[in-house]
């Protein structure tokens, strides 16, 4: 029993002695930090994305779209994308609309519908912030910077 004793109280020494060893030491080698990044994404905490602006999005001033540039992610009329002037979506059948062709501006957008089974088409223009409706396809302007533009697309109720 005396021998138990005399072993817990060495253990109980040893763990003394470690814990003592966890302070802080000055005389230990020391590396400097690199500097913070001066890059913010939201005015407190640095960007970890080379380019500057916040991941996924570019640093032109429009809002990430839900669906990226994925133009194909529309065609049942239901994505929220990222357009280019010039950039043409195609449409299901049941919307009467074989493809719609998006000319961007500063300003505003056009959408120019094409109807292959009928022939001719129709052209819509809208500001920033606006919404047209064209066969039943609605398309809501969310912002505009440049040539480019992210809408929301989705079905018309009337």
């Amino acid at each position: 029993m005396r021998r138990l004793t005399h072993a817990v109280a060495a253990a109980a020494a040893a763990v003394a002695v470690l814990a003592g060893c966890a302070g802080t030491h000055t005389d230990l080698p020391t590396r400097p930090l690199p500097p913070p990044s001066s890059s913010t994404s939201d005015g407190g905490s640095p960007d970890p994305s080379p380019s500057g602006s916040p991941s996924g999005s570019p640093s032109d001033g429009l809002p990430p779209a839900r669906n990226g540039s994925d133009l194909s992610a529309c065609y049942n009329a239901r994505c929220e994308v990222r357009l280019a002037d010039g950039d043409t979506i195609g449409f299901a059948p049941r919307f009467a609309v074989g493809t719609m062709r998006f000319a961007i501006g500063a300003d505003g957008m056009t959408a120019t519908a094409g109807y292959p089974d009928a022939g001719g088409g129709m052209q819509s223009s809208v500001g920033r912030g606006g919404e047209m409706v064209m066969n039943g396809i609605r398309i809501q302007v969310e912002a505009i910077a440049g040539s480019a533009a992210v809408v929301e697309i989705s079905p018309s109720s009337t």
